[in-house]
């Protein structure tokens, strides 16, 4: 027995196999193959990561070559070499060996593939050539040698057009970006770009790599100030400001607006001090304000005189009623922003929009709604579930208002109070209905139990909807959600087992079918569910929307223990969706092996073709599954 030979899968511990035996091996071997004597020789793991093999093999289309450009495995490189293997060989992403060595920066194996006649500017599916990947790494020696051997430093990449210069001044690299500009002989060599390096840089806030630049005279374009400002980069913006006083009409407005909108405070601040106000956008910087809700940039422009009148001031009142934003609220009223008019709407948006603390806030100091605005903010925060701001209106809000948030927020206790002693469920009031209905349909949704059970006892109907008869029943959600001690309380109270629910309303039309609880408990694998509805009566060979049976979703989902309990329950192996399709069709499409041979063994017919002409083994082999095309052709005889 050969030392090879004595190697196991099971005894990977050690191995006396020599590496030179194995790298004489391995030139020979397709990726896959080297992977599997990697797994069975525990020692090889210092020439290639095997954990990383198969993956980098299959998903990225890396060789062995690639493995050992990117590991700097020099010996190896020789060795496949003198094998004949491609050294230009490209993977997935068509990156070669040498691009793979020079984004590591391995300079002695970059050295010798550039010498046995690697590409040098062999381009990827992005583009990228060595040297971008060299430069964008700040590998100064690769992008040295590269440069040297004829690479060419402007040629450009399709992210967007730049090139290796672009890509090292938005990595950072001052020594790279400083050894590419010593290749230049003028700046008019480099390509127009989208992007210029000196806008990647601002961008960037890459500051040492922007002055490097501007000391180089590359040209300080408006785009730059936009972008340093637009990104927060206050000291590249200080810098740039430094070098370049007067902009085009718009430039700087726009980049005070970005820094506003994105909270970037340090670089507001350099702005104004430049004496950059508000101008004539004084709308746009207000909205930006809004948005970002900052105390301190609101702040910062009050101080240099910038002046807010009454329509900009509630402006920015009301974004921070709408956003809950407690502390800016605070802040405006000690401005004396809050005057009573602006003080009654913000109450009214924030009761509306649920935020307590604004809420709170604003009652504490004193300010009221009117009956019928407190009557409108108070049942639209009902209906929204905002408990803890109805709690904060002792003695105006009805106890039927309580319920919806109560359940949304969980509250047993409040809810069992509620229907136990201060709601007449049996109201005929319509939008006392809705809540109670809504209440046992948000009960239903989160899954709790005893809030379902309290409010049917309570005489709420299992079969009410809350959109008329093209919503989906309570029933039906419990069966999506697999609470299977709710779908039992509901079936026990009257529940339609039968009822078609339809997926998407609006696509609705007279005639159509929709899904039923058994089929949404299907697809989404809740077995005792299934269970407990078929032995209640459901039916198993009921085909909905599409003419989808229960059985199509179970070879769907691929899950064999529901396609055997609906077997066992009779549903139809060979039922037939609108499109002509079986649940043997279903398995094929979807790679659902299991489900194929579950029913295939119940007598599938694998010759019926759907409304295309196709068969299972037709669409098994459409979609790349060759096991299961294997398997439906061997029983098709």
């Amino acid at each position: 027995m050969t030392q090879l030979e004595s190697v196991s899968t099971e005894n990977m511990t050690t191995t006396l196999l020599p590496s030179d035996i194995y790298i004489l091996i391995v030139g020979h071997l397709e990726p896959e193959a080297c992977y599997s004597l990697i797994q069975a020789i525990h020692g090889l793991d210092e020439i290639l990561p095997a954990k990383d093999f198969r993956r980098q093999a299959t998903r990225c289309g890396n060789t062995t070559i690639h493995l050992a450009a990117q590991r700097g495995d020099l010996r190896l490189i020789k060795s496949l070499h003198s094998r004949g293997l491609d050294v230009n060989i490209k993977n997935l992403h068509g990156v070669t060996p040498l691009a793979a060595a020079a984004r590591r920066g391995h300079r002695s194996l970059v050295e010798f593939l550039i010498s046995i006649g690697a590409t040098i500017d062999s381009q990827d599916k992005r583009q990228l050539t060595p040297l971008h990947n060299a430069a964008y790494h700040g590998a100064d020696d690769i992008v040295r040698i590269l440069l040297d051997a004829g690479a060419d430093p402007f040629m450009k990449a399709n992210y967007p057009g730049t090139t290796a210069l672009h890509w090292a001044c938005k990595s950072g690299h001052v020594s790279t970006v400083a050894l590419l500009l010593t290749r230049l002989k003028n700046l008019d060599e480099i390509p127009a770009t989208w992007e210029s390096a000196l806008e990647i840089a601002a961008k960037k806030g890459r500051t040492a790599v922007v002055k490097l630049l501007i000391d180089a005279n590359f040209v300080i374009s408006d785009r730059v100030i936009q972008q340093a400002g637009g990104s927060g980069q206050g000291k590249t913006v200080k810098l740039v400001l430094a070098h370049r006083k007067q902009f085009r009409e718009g430039f700087l407005e726009q980049a005070l607006l970005r820094a506003i909108r994105e909270g970037y405070l340090s670089t507001v601040k350099v702005l104004i001090e430049h004496g950059q106000g508000i101008g004539y956008h004084k709308d746009a910087i207000n909205r930006s304000l809004c948005q970002t809700g900052s105390i301190k940039i609101l702040q910062a422009l009050l101080l240099v005189g910038n002046n807010f009148d009454e329509v900009r001031q509630w402006s920015i009142v009301h974004n921070a009623a709408i956003t809950g934003n407690i502390a800016m609220v605070e802040y405006l009223a000690s401005l004396g922003w809050m005057t009573p008019e602006m003080g009654t709407r913000a109450l009214f948006e924030a009761t509306f929009c649920g935020h307590s603390a604004v809420v709170k806030f604003l009652l504490d100091h004193g300010f009221k709604l009117g009956l019928k605005k407190e009557e409108s903010a108070i049942h639209t925060a009902s209906d929204a579930g905002h408990l803890e701001v109805l709690k904060l209106f002792p003695g105006s809000v009805a106890p039927i208002l309580f319920l919806y948030p109560a359940v949304c927020n969980r509250q047993i206790s409040l809810v069992r109070e509620l229907l136990s002693s201060k709601i007449d469920t049996s109201s005929t009031d319509y939008s006392d209905q809705k809540k109670l209905l809504n209440s046992l349909l948000k009960a239903v949704e989160i899954g709790e139990t005893e809030m379902v059970q309290l409010l049917l006892d309570a005489g709420v109907s299992p079969e009410v909807y809350r959109y008329g008869n093209f919503d989906h029943s309570a029933l039906y959600r419990a069966a999506k959600g697999g609470f299977i001690d709710i779908v039992k309380l509901l079936v026990q109270a009257g529940a339609d087992i039968s009822r078609e629910n339809h997926m998407v309303r609006s696509r609705v039309v007279d005639g159509d079918h929709g899904y039923t609880a058994l089929y949404i408990a299907t697809t989404k694998r809740h077995q005792d569910v299934m269970k407990y509805l078929i032995e209640s009566g459901a039916s198993v060979s009921f085909q909905g929307a599409e003419g989808h049976s229960a059985l199509h979703a179970a070879a769907r989902s691929s899950c064999p223990s529901s396609i055997t309990l609906l077997l066992e329950a009779g549903a139809d192996v060979s039922a037939e969706a609108f499109c002509g399709g079986t649940p043997l069709h279903c398995a094929a499409q979807y790679g659902r092996l299991e489900a194929a041979k579950l029913l295939l063994r119940a007598r599938a017919d694998p010759s019926v073709r759907n409304r295309e002409g196709l068969s299972p083994w037709d669409m098994a082999m459409k979609y790349g599954h060759e096991k299961i095309a294997s398997v439906i052709k061997l029983a098709d005889g």
